[in-house]
């Protein structure tokens, strides 16, 4: 633990996922502002991952996951799981930062194999996301 300004204890938990989560937005958001002034090709992303539901209600949906994510991120006690939910919640914020200030996500990352593109905040939610899981088939093969 280290002390702020203040001299009140600031927790690690506290520390590490602030960075994560602010890196993740920062450099989400500079990517994209980079893609929309540059001529590289992008698309407005109207639904939630590879487009589906796109509808007006995708904010307010978006929100209440990231909401839930909040939630189940502070009742986490274990340091496994701070830096993927931090990576979760940094790219839910940089995308619901998209849908209130551009109408839509900025997805510029194409795969020729895969039919749809995606940006740096799909990766962190999707990697965040991975390491969540195998954490959890981690933890309950040790306990078997």
């Amino acid at each position: 633990m280290k002390r702020n300004s203040n001299q009140k204890l600031v927790p690690d938990k506290t520390r590490i996922s602030a960075s994560i989560i602010f890196l993740v937005v920062a450099l989400d958001q500079l990517v994209k502002l980079i893609v929309i002034k540059s001529s590289l090709p992008w698309s407005c992303n109207l639904g939630f991952a590879f487009g589906i539901l796109p509808t007006f209600l995708n904010g307010l949906i978006a929100f209440s996951v990231l909401s839930a994510v909040v939630y189940l991120f502070f009742k986490q006690k274990e340091f496994i799981f701070y830096a993927p939910f931090a990576l979760v919640l940094g790219g839910g914020i940089a995308n619901l930062a998209d849908r209130i200030f551009r109408g839509c996500v900025v997805d510029f990352v194409r795969i020729p194999l895969l039919p749809t593109t995606f940006n740096l905040a799909d990766v962190a939610i999707t990697v965040g996301v991975l390491l969540i899981i195998i954490s959890l088939f981690r933890d309950f093969a040790k306990k078997e």
